[in-house]
């Protein structure tokens, strides 16, 4: 029997919700690239100071984020339209990500070794997590907190674990290991602040990135002059390269894509990729610099890389 022309219509399927990636794109491409900075410092501290790798590395960012801001035919960024209110927000965030941040990073490289660094450097996720609540307002449950002490825990583990080396090795990885949280600290405030003012004040990614090098650049010259060793002269070729790479990709497009990712979504669900970076810092050390780690240490990251992991679930 054929339906009745009364029949009410079949209703409408709901919309499909669009897939959501497990990682956030663009932030997951800042931590690959940031993972590689790790054994691209230690090979340029090979010819420069901490302080000149970091003045020299800032430099670089700078040259290459003035031509993305203002060549290519890129819309450029208008410094006059600025207001007060963002000039000291921008200068903050410099300070944060750049001038505070690459001075304990190189020197944390330098005494620590590079995988021990990133293992420490990037537990900044499981500090932005717990900053959240307190800066922008972000929910975070329980278990996400206990697991981010976790892993600051494990941190601490692989801190404690430098002491297997033995002498002056040992004292140089438990110092490179406290500059390494410093550093951590330091880039976890970069990062709950820029996801409370990029839209409270219309600061973009471009603009946030552009000013980190132009407000830190004036402040790690002077300490790269008074380091001695060689001043700002890069006497080897694998240096150069590597500060190359550091300006360019690490200090430049991965800024880009990390201030791009937190423009589009929580803070905390953009640190959950930033867990790649110790990993090919690890992996990119092993291959290119034969550094590893002690069984305890190793022990101690892996409990920190878990905790990060729980954290950002």
């Amino acid at each position: 029997m054929p339906p009745s022309s009364t029949s009410e219509p079949a209703p409408a399927p709901l919309p499909r919700r669009k897939p959501r990636l497990p990682l956030e794109p663009f932030a997951a491409t800042a931590a690959i690239i940031w993972g590689s900075s790790y054994p691209a410092t230690q090979i340029a501290l090979r010819g420069l100071s901490p302080f000149a790798a970091g003045f020299w590395r800032t430099l670089v960012g700078l040259v290459f984020l003035a031509l993305v801001s203002f060549g290519f035919g890129a819309s450029p960024i208008h410094p006059r339209r600025l207001r007060l209110a963002q000039w000291w927000r921008l200068s903050l965030l410099s300070l944060l990500s750049t001038a505070i941040f690459l001075t304990f990073l190189n020197l944390s490289i330098q005494q620590a070794g590079p995988v021990m660094a990133a293992f420490l450097v990037t537990t900044y996720p499981v500090f932005a997590l717990l900053l959240a609540p307190w800066v922008v307002h972000e929910p975070v449950l329980p278990r996400r907190t206990v697991a981010a002490l976790v892993s600051i825990g494990g941190a601490f583990l692989l801190l404690g674990g430098s002491h297997s080396l033995g002498g002056q090795a040992s004292a140089q990885a438990v110092l490179g290991g406290g500059l390494g949280l410093g550093a951590s600290l330091s880039f976890a405030l970069y990062l709950v602040l820029t996801r409370r003012w990029t839209h409270a004040f219309d600061l973009d990614a471009r603009t946030i990135a552009f000013f980190s090098p132009v407000f830190s650049a004036p402040v790690m010259l002077p300490l790269a002059l008074l380091a001695g060793h060689g001043g700002l002269g890069i006497n080897r070729l694998d240096s150069g390269l590597a500060v190359l790479w550091l300006g360019i990709l690490c200090s430049g497009l991965a800024y880009l894509a990390m201030n791009h990712s937190l423009r589009r979504g929580q803070a905390s669900r953009s640190s959950m990729p930033l867990l790649l970076a110790p990993v090919v810092a690890s992996l990119l050390s092993w291959l290119i610099l034969g550094v590893h780690l002690s069984a305890l240490q190793w022990l101690g990251a892996a409990i920190s890389l878990a905790g990060m992991f729980a954290a950002n679930l």
